[in-house]
């Protein structure tokens, strides 16, 4: 019987983390870049829900680099009046192509996380636009329609 009761103890410890109600930050692929970093340019818009922009929105992005570098900085930048913000960072492709994490707030609006991939293959250009959801409370009992979309962050991680 105790056996049982630390059996259901880990799972429900285990259930709890998997999905906290707040989007953690996408695992990153594996690594297996080859030489230096090169420097990668940045650009998107952050919106929300209504398709507006999201004016001062906080863009921090960590670039993924060979395992031999250890210590790399995030890089921020905050959205325009527009929603749109660019950057530039020093990194190496993993390898599915990505080349850094993106994590954007704003307050009002739920973190949103995504990983960044250049369209093609060979290039150091890179555009990746933003939803952030405004939080919407809602009361016991209260009803309310959710829409996902395809280009939503995930739970557990996101690969788009």
């Amino acid at each position: 019987m105790p056996m049982f009761k630390h059996g259901c103890v880990v799972l429900l410890l285990m259930l709890a983390s998997a999905c906290s109600g707040s989007n953690p930050l996408p695992s990153a692929p594996s690594t297996s870049s080859v030489g230096p970093p090169s420097t990668f340019h940045v650009t998107g818009i952050a919106t929300e829900d209504d398709g507006n922009p999201v004016a001062g929105a906080n863009i921090t992005v960590q670039p993924w680099v060979d395992s031999v570098q250890k210590s790399v900085l995030s890089v921020v930048v905050v959205a325009d009046g527009a929603g749109f913000y660019r950057l530039d960072f020093a990194a190496n492709r993993d390898a599915g192509g990505f080349i850094a994490r993106v994590k954007a707030e704003s307050p009002g609006h739920d973190t949103a996380y995504y990983n960044i991939r250049p369209e093609v293959s060979t290039s150091q250009n890179a555009s990746q636009n933003i939803h952030l959801y405004r939080i919407k409370r809602i009361s016991a009992g209260e009803s309310t329609v959710l829409t996902l979309l395809p280009s939503d962050t995930l739970c557990d991680s996101n690969t788009s």
